[in-house]
């Protein structure tokens, strides 16, 4: 038990563990603590569950993103994160701006035929008028 903690990322902290050994201390039968008694993941056993933490800003998100890209792709990463970041901020625009393609093409700063050609490129024409 003792080497699957030493050897556990921790991505928590000191809160983490604390949990999790106050949690095999209430499902202990007796006075010694198992590896049974730490969840899947501490044991390596199943994948690390990646929650949404409150409060981060722009540049956390941008890591966990870029990281998530690079451990999925190994081919062309900077065209990847790039298209599916503006395919997504096109769209969102797209949206917020109820289609209009000049009001949209003025919020991201771009020329109209530029947007207009994006918009065919990653097939947002539903969301265009």
């Amino acid at each position: 038990m003792t080497s699957h903690l030493k050897s556990h990322a921790w991505p928590g902290n000191v809160r983490e563990l604390q949990n999790y050994v106050e949690r095999a201390v209430v499902l202990a039968n007796d006075q010694k603590l198992t590896l049974d008694l730490l969840p899947g993941h501490v044991r390596g056993m199943s994948p690390i569950r990646v929650g949404r933490k409150s409060g981060r800003d722009l540049d956390d998100l941008c890591t966990e993103f870029v990281n998530a890209a690079i451990s999925q792709s190994t081919d062309n990463i900077y065209q990847s994160v790039v298209s599916m970041v503006e395919k997504e901020l096109i769209s969102q625009v797209l949206k917020s701006s109820q289609g209009v393609q000049t009001r949209t093409a003025t919020k991201l700063g771009i020329n109209r035929n530029t947007l207009h050609k994006k918009i065919d490129e990653y097939g947002l024409e539903e969301e265009a008028r």
